[in-house]
């Protein structure tokens, strides 16, 4: 806090503070790559470049005949190359899966899909403490159980007609922790529109936190007008 808001080696200027904390890209000394402290990290070759592991799972989808070989090749290069001391090859399902604007969705053998829910903006401030679907008290009750809870399951999310059919979350006793945000819902719509599963889903379980994060939103920015100002902000990540 001294380093990036000090004003003099003992003393940090909290408005200083917040307008660094509040941009979109806050200082890596405030931030962590991972959630965790232990476990595998999962992903996909694009997202490890950089990254090394002392063994490495590297699951390689089917061929497709069509594919470039040369950028294939750079792309598996860039998997197998990720391993300090082994590497273990596997072969991953078929491509049965897409995405919209980078969030992916995956179709089951039981014909239902796996949809990617965490993306950045999927939660935001007022989804978390807005005035129009939380109370002061609920604000506050959401914001504790958050905070005490930042490993959990059961979560689920259904649309609402008074959230203009955005989704709330809803922990399994049914208490609203956060509003998913429009734009999962124009997400959704057009994940339903691609695999031909309209209406668009209204319900999605066996949702998941994987972590915690803190929110900082600007004195300046506008969304703190729809906000219960005063409630701290925790964001559950799913």
């Amino acid at each position: 806090m001294i380093e990036v808001a000090g004003v003099t080696d003992q003393l940090v200027d909290l408005h200083r503070l917040r307008e660094v904390l509040g941009r979109s890209s806050p200082p890596v000394l405030f931030t962590s790559p991972e959630y965790g402290d232990n476990g595998p990290v999962v992903g996909t070759i694009h997202a490890s470049k950089g990254r090394e592991a002392d063994n490495v799972y590297l699951f390689l989808p089917p061929r497709d005949e069509d594919a470039d070989v040369d950028e294939e090749t750079r792309v598996i290069y860039v998997g197998a190359t990720r391993a300090r001391l082994q590497l273990s090859v596997g072969d991953a399902p078929g491509r049965q899966s897409g995405n919209v604007d980078g969030r992916t969705w995956k179709r089951l053998r039981t014909d239902k899909l796996l949809i990617e829910i965490g993306r950045a903006g999927d939660i935001d401030a007022e989804g978390l403490v807005g005035v129009s679907a939380f109370s002061e008290k609920k604000a506050h009750d959401a914001q504790a159980f958050i905070a005490a809870n930042p490993i959990a399951q059961d979560f689920f999310a259904s649309a609402k007609e008074e959230l203009q059919w955005n989704m709330e979350l809803l922990t399994s006793d049914k208490q609203r922790i956060a509003i998913l945000s429009n734009g999962l819902r124009a997400d959704l719509r057009e994940i339903a529109t691609a695999t031909n599963r309209w209406p668009q889903p209204g319900y999605i379980a066996h949702i998941r936190s994987i972590g915690l994060r803190t929110l900082v939103v600007r004195s300046d920015d506008r969304v703190l007008a729809a906000c219960r100002v005063g409630v701290p902000c925790e964001e559950v990540k799913l």
